[in-house]
Parts: C-alpha cells; structure tokens; sequence
C-alpha cells in the first residue's frame, strides 16, 4: 500500500482540472462587460446535458441524466454597484412529461470590486469551487436552484463564498422537517505569480434538518464536513504540447450532530489526491480516494460510506478506496456557445471497473434591451 501511494504522490507532483468537475465552462461564474447605468438586458442560459454511469457497484446504481435547462432572465442595472434579476427556470428531462422543474428566479445582488453579495436565488452548485466528494457535480444537472444569501470576495489572491441555502421551509404543524444547507469556501493564494501558484483550500459546509415548529417524529440532526489541504498549479505560457500542470491534495473529516441512529456512521475522515495536466489535446486528472466511514448529504454518493443504492438498501462499506481518472475535453464553438466532453471511468478496490461519459452543450449570452431613464427629481 506504501508504495502504490507513492506512486500517485510521484504521478501527481510530475502533473498528472482540478478534482470538481470536468468544465469550467459549465460554472455560475460568467462576467459581462457592461455599461450598467440604468441598462436592461435580457440574460439567457441554456445547458443540454447527457450523462451515462455505468455503475455496478452496491454503493450507488447505474443511470442516465438526459435533458435541457432554461434560464431567461430580465437584468436591471440602476448603477454599478446593484442589480435586479427576474427570471424563470425551466427543466426538461427527456423521456418524461412536462417539465418537473419549473420555478421563479429573483434575486438582488450588490457589487463592489471583487465583492459580491446575493439576496435571492444565489450562486450555487459548481460556483462555490467545493470537491466533489462535498458537493456532487450531478445536482448542476438534477437540482441546480439555491436560494437564500451569498457573499463572495474574489481577489488573486483570496477567494472566499459563504452561503445559506434555505432548500426546505416549514410552518407550525408541518409534518416535514427544515432543510438548510450553508458553508464557506475558501482559498488563501499566498503565492500567485501568474505561471505558478501555491494555494491553501478550506471547505466547511453543514447540511440541517429539523425545526422547532415542524411536527415530524423524525429527530433533528447537523451534518458537518470539512476539507483542507494544498493546491499547486503552474501555468505553461510558452508550451505546444503542455498548457498547464497542478495538483490538489485534501484531508476530509465528517461529523453527525443528533441521534446516533441517523446514519450508519456518526464520525469519518478521508484522503483525496489529485493531480492534472491540461493539454491543448484534453484535460486528464488522476485522483485517488481513501475513506473511512466518510459520509455527506451534497457530495457525490460514490465517496460514500453509506450506500444509496436501489437494488442493495442498507449496503454499507465503511473503508472505501477508490482510484479515479477524468479525461475532458472543450470545444468552444463560439465566444458564447460550448461543447465539453468527459470520460470519467474509476476503480474500485473492492468492487472492480466502472465507468461515467458525459456530453454538455452550454450556451449563455446577454443581450442589452434598452436604457431606462432615471425618474426625474421632484
């Protein structure tokens, strides 16, 4: 064992996209050159997405995410420091009827340079740059909606998003229980000199359900998880075959706040090691996984201790080892239009070979509608 993990070490420091997700094109995180005085613009996102696991592990099943998401939303500047967002979120998975995702955008945003601050429907899922054993990148395609409030602070060298996603609300007497989801995601660059940087990741989030109002018998738990470690990235300016080279290496801890008898499992840890190429060819990530007892409610059930399976209900592994590769590639079709490709197969030391492929189409554009004239002084 000493000596296979020597071998990833040596792989991952010689440079074999960091360990979220196979794009980056594929985030929240667009910025628009824009004179924002008293414009509106029309803002439209679309993402096609096809994802296929062949999964045949107790862990978690195979299955097939294939559909469309739209977002048009109406943007008013007043200034440069606030604007107002109306929209509507569509969702269509084929194969099925109507659309199960239907529901309303609105959200505030205030704007300082390098600072953000969301009220409303906020930037979620991929954009709080969390790992993928804290955040799986499959609810961008299966539950992509967060409400509630954001700040982030986006400087070279620090990045910082905290949040509070209110995903369930209740009122007295409700038999369900509350849901909220918050964290912080942090990287602290004390080095950033443009070809290389040294970076210092910390991940908190905590995942609640309960309610003091709420009439469920179900008891009320906190779930805790933690993720720090060191992120080393060197840019190739210069190169035809090697654009850039990094890795990414985490220590990962869970705690269960409430009843014993929640989870399987009250307390893990886990280590995850990453290192990456980018190519002008593809992006190739290596990763390797080992947790024990490790559990979450966000991440990517695959890095789970505690099954969710269909055909296996109640499987439990409490060491899980993983070795993972990600072979990506994008193809920008135009400034505003994108087609990424993903192979992503994995294996498992006691389960053997599984495999994951995925095709994204993303498309986002603004378009300036009209200057609304400032109300005149009375």
């Amino acid at each position: 064992m000493r000596n296979f993990l020597l071998i990833i070490f040596i792989l991952s420091l010689s440079g074999l996209l960091p360990a979220q997700t196979c794009s980056k094109v594929l985030t929240d995180e667009y910025v628009f050159n824009e004179t924002p005085d008293h414009q509106l613009y029309l803002e439209v996102y679309d993402l096609f997405f096809f994802r296929n696991n062949e999964y045949f592990n107790p862990i978690v099943d195979g299955y097939t995410l294939l559909g469309n998401q739209l977002r048009p939303s109406l943007i008013y500047t007043p200034n440069e420091q606030v604007s107002f967002s109306a929209g509507l979120f569509l969702k269509q998975d084929f194969g099925k009827d109507g659309f199960p995702g239907l529901a309303p955008l609105i959200t505030i945003t205030l704007h300082k340079p390098g600072l953000e601050m969301l009220f409303g429907g906020i930037r979620g899922n991929l954009s709080h740059r969390l790992i993928e054993p804290l955040y799986d990148f499959e609810r961008l395609l299966t539950d992509p909606l967060e409400y509630g409030f954001q700040v982030r602070w986006d400087k070279p060298f620090l990045f910082l998003d905290t949040w509070l996603h209110w995903e369930q609300m209740i009122e007295p007497y409700d038999p369900r229980q509350e849901k909220i989801w918050s964290g912080i995601s942090a990287l602290v660059r004390p080095v950033n000199l443009g070809s290389f940087s040294f970076g210092l990741p910390l991940m908190l989030t905590a995942s609640h359900q309960g309610g003091q109002i709420s009439v469920s018998r179900l008891p009320a738990w906190t779930l805790w998880n933690a993720a720090t470690g060191i992120q080393i990235s060197w840019k190739n300016t210069d190169g035809v075959w090697l654009n850039e080279a990094g890795m990414e290496h985490y220590a990962l801890l869970y705690f269960l706040a409430g009843p014993g008898d929640v989870f399987e499992y009250g307390k893990g840890h886990a280590w995850y090691l990453n290192g990456y190429i980018k190519t002008p060819a593809a992006n190739l990530t290596l990763s390797y996984w080992r947790g024990s007892r490790f559990n979450s409610v966000y991440g990517a059930p695959v890095f789970r201790s505690i099954g969710s399976s269909v055909r296996h209900p109640g499987y439990v592994e409490p060491e899980r080892r993983l070795l993972l590769f990600r072979l990506s590639k994008d193809f920008i079709i135009y400034d505003r239009l994108s087609l990424s490709l993903c192979l992503e197969p994995f294996w498992d030391r006691n389960h053997g070979w599984d495999i994951s492929q995925g095709i994204y189409l993303n498309y986002r554009d603004r378009f300036f509608l009209t200057r609304l004239r400032k109300n005149p002084a009375n």
